[in-house]
């Protein structure tokens, strides 16, 4: 019998077997080696149950990765941080979600985001790509850890520099150090003994915030509380419906 209609479907190979091992399928159209492009990032990203975790198993699912959305310089060192509904950027906080006259969250583009980055004065910030609701920005900051970085000798060279001097610490006792101007270099009293490891926090300058076709947030994020609340006091619409769904979808939710 001669069929008329051939549904086009990937064949096996050897990725697919792979790809079962790592926790992902090849999406239909995808070719083998953009799928074993896709393990390879799902062997390196972080893939555990909190936020960050989170939101790279969502786009490693579906094929989609994370983008750059804009960057943010200075002359001197700033600290960032966009949570859920708002970005702050040294002592401005910018709010990203705005509620409309019938209780709907209403998100601002990013350029808009980017344009009053610029507005305060203190900062360049340039749109990267492609723009989009804020809502897509993930959460993140430009204070990043360093976790046991070994050391050695009198005068250490860090990894990292823009060290956050008050941030240091250490899995063993050392002498009196002071940090260099460069904001990266240590200067011990003594050599520090042997198998120091260090812990500290930095600041990345400028920095590049990123953006995920998935947006994701929690019921229990406490930032939420401050959005989810309408002028009347009543949940705003998105999050009811958000809750309808998780309600309906999970009956252990409702009270006996």
């Amino acid at each position: 019998m001669i069929l008329d209609v051939v549904t086009q479907t990937n064949s096996t190979t050897y990725a697919d077997l792979l790809g079962v091992q790592v926790g992902l399928d090849r999406l239909p159209g995808e070719t083998a080696a953009d799928f074993i492009d896709r393990m390879h990032l799902a062997v390196t990203a972080g893939r555990g149950a909190e936020y960050t975790g989170l939101i790279n198993e969502l786009n490693l699912q579906f094929g989609l990765s994370l983008n750059q959305a804009f960057e943010v310089s200075s002359v001197d060192d700033f600290e960032l941080t966009i949570g859920f509904g708002s970005l702050k950027l040294g002592n401005a906080v910018i709010e990203l979600v705005t509620l409309t006259s019938d209780d709907f969250w209403a998100w601002k583009q990013i350029s808009a985001v980017v344009d009053e980055i610029n507005a305060l004065g203190d900062y360049t910030a340039v749109l990267l790509g492609a723009d989009g609701p804020a809502l897509t920005l993930a959460r993140q900051s430009n204070t990043l850890l360093v976790s046991a970085e070994p050391i050695e000798g009198r005068v250490v060279r860090l990894q990292k520099g823009r060290m956050l001097a008050a941030s240091a610490s250490f899995n063993q006792a050392v002498s009196g150090y002071m940090l260099g101007p460069d904001g990266r270099t240590l200067h011990f009293e003594s050599p520090v003994p042997d198998g120091t490891e260090i812990t500290y926090r930095y600041r990345v300058c400028p920095f590049r915030a990123v953006a995920s076709p998935i947006a994701c947030f929690s019921l229990l994020d406490p930032a939420l509380h401050s959005k989810a609340l309408g002028s009347n006091g009543k949940l705003i619409y998105q999050v009811r419906e958000y809750l309808d769904e998780l309600l309906e979808r999970d009956r252990s939710y409702w009270a006996k």
